[in-house]
């Protein structure tokens, strides 16, 4: 079940941040977003929660579009990166704050700072990601071009500006930057800095593509900046045609490296729209630098491919050697989850294909009224876990929505049908007409029970496996020929079996249990 930070204080979004970061007891997960308010919110080790307007909205100015990263050093910081109408355009700003749990409130470290070049042109697409053993963060931003900056957040140096020249073939214009960086404890310096934009290239005749380009450079090189490119072309482009929308790109660096991983390797998301009829998906790129230079290439959204309209705003994170995919879906004609907008996601490994049996996918709110929306992620926190976060703004309770994920246990709810056709090939997790979605099993799993034309359920019951004791017994009344849903009741972690008595028998699947 998700959290909730103001108690109803929240409306007009349409961007969140998520970041968390930990002194190995403690954790500090904040969040941001923009809309009547724009603010910043935290979670600290689920005992003291809060939120407050970002100081630049309490000094007068207009705040849109914000993400947010933690850093920890003993002391806890959050630092913010948003758009500010400065002048009549829009400019990228940032501000540091810290964190005094002794009174659940913070004291601004960096007042709101200008980043950009000021060259007149309004900015656009601010984003940074935060090393969290150094506290060296990296931003950026468009401003006609693409351009990073480097902030080190407990020194409070934020050093010059640098162009990020991605020179993919024919490359014209960019635009919609994010920004990644691999946390390399040994080598500060050295850590690798990764830029992903969608690139068009526009000839005076024919042809022409729409591209998600990578740019990928040293970390020190990015301190340096000046007038020579930090980021360059990384080797890996997806190219689509012209008429193609690719929207809303996202990267994620690994924060060690975990067996198949390379400081270079990163994951990408992207919402694209073939701008025929095709409607839209959400792909996963990675790159893997043990199999290939180039990005491999994932429709992520598959189980949706015939009801796309609306997969939009996709955030990834990493969380050890794999990721997780969230992005909202919007489900007002689609009629299969909750008839409006929802949250979807689903975990990925290292290549970002899906983790989860026949691609299934999961849904985050709980809630099934109101539109769910605008999700963002994160999964490192500055210590060798797999926990997470996931937030989302929830119009209906005007409020920001937050949940953990870990690894090990879904912490999802399996996304369900209210049409005919599953959105979610759960059937496939069955065995002899018997399961339980997903397995292992967590907060509000799924059995399943299929029944045949002639065929009467007697009995559904949840057993000890090691004992045969009886644990639950599930409601038969109402089940009828053809898949069967029930809702899992809450259990203590173990190993348990799912036995289904009917008019012909008896059928038996094993599942575990991970509350």
């Amino acid at each position: 079940m998700e959290a909730f930070l103001t108690g109803g204080q929240v409306s007009g979004v349409t961007n969140t941040g998520s970041g968390q970061s930990t002194d190995g007891a403690d954790v500090l997960q904040v969040f941001a977003w923009d809309g009547a308010k724009p603010s910043f919110g935290w979670n600290f080790s689920g005992t003291q929660t809060g939120a407050q307007p970002l100081e630049a909205v309490l000094r007068g100015l207009t705040v849109k579009d914000p993400d947010i990263v933690s850093f920890c050093d003993g002391k806890f910081y959050m630092a913010a990166v948003y758009l500010a109408t400065i002048g009549g355009i829009d400019r990228v700003v940032y501000e540091v704050q810290a964190y005094d749990p002794g009174v659940n409130g913070w004291v601004v470290v960096i007042a709101p700072t200008l980043v950009d070049n000021g060259s007149g042109l309004s900015c656009s697409s601010p984003n940074l990601d935060v090393d969290r053993k150094n506290g060296n963060a990296v931003i950026t931003f468009a401003e006609g071009e693409v351009y990073v900056r480097a902030l080190n957040i407990p020194a409070q140096t934020l050093y010059p500006i640098s162009r990020v020249t991605f020179s993919s073939p024919g490359q014209q214009s960019s635009r919609q930057p994010d920004v990644a960086i691999f946390e390399d404890q040994a080598s500060p310096g050295s850590s690798v800095v990764s830029v992903i934009s969608v690139s068009e290239y526009t000839p005076s005749g024919p042809g022409g593509f729409v591209s998600l380009t990578l740019g990928q450079g040293k970390l020190a090189d990015v301190q340096a900046g000046g007038t020579t490119p930090a980021i360059y072309y990384a080797g890996g482009s997806a190219l689509y045609p012209l008429t193609d929308k690719l929207d809303w790109p996202r990267i994620a660096a690994p924060s060690a490296i975990y067996g198949r991983l390379d400081p270079a390797d990163c994951l990408i998301v992207v919402r694209h729209n073939d701008n025929i009829g095709g409607g839209d998906e959400i792909h996963t790129l990675a790159k893997f630098s043990a199999a290939s230079s180039s990005l491999i290439d994932h429709v992520i959204s598959a189980p949706l491919l015939a009801r796309t309209k609306g997969s939009q705003l996709p955030a990834v994170t990493y969380i050890g050697d794999g990721g997780f995919v969230a992005w909202q879906y919007d489900d007002s004609s689609n009629r299969l989850l909750n008839k409006n907008l929802d949250v979807v996601g689903t975990w990925v490994n290292w290549d970002g294909s899906s983790n989860l049996s026949g691609g299934n996918l999961q849904v985050a709110n709980t809630q099934t009224f109101g539109a769910q929306f605008a999700p963002s992620v994160e999964g490192r926190n500055g210590a060798t876990v797999y926990d997470g976060v996931l937030a989302w703004h929830d119009a209906a309770k005007a409020d920001l929505a937050y949940k953990p994920l870990h690894w090990s246990t879904p912490q999802l709810r399996p996304a369900r049908s209210s049409a005919s056709a599953p959105l979610t090939p759960q059937d496939a997790e069955m065995t002899n007409g018997v399961g339980v979605y997903p397995n292992p099993a967590a907060a509000e799993a799924t059995a399943l029970v299929q029944l045949g034309a002639t065929e009467l359920a007697e009995t559904v019951q949840v057993l000890d496996s090691r004992t045969g004791r009886q644990v639950a017994t599930l409601p038969v009344a109402g089940l009828r020929d053809g898949v069967n849903r029930l809702s899992l009741p809450a259990l203590p972690a173990g190993l348990y079996l799912l036995r289904v008595q009917t008019s012909q028998g008896v059928r038996v699947a094993r599942f575990s249990y991970l509350p």
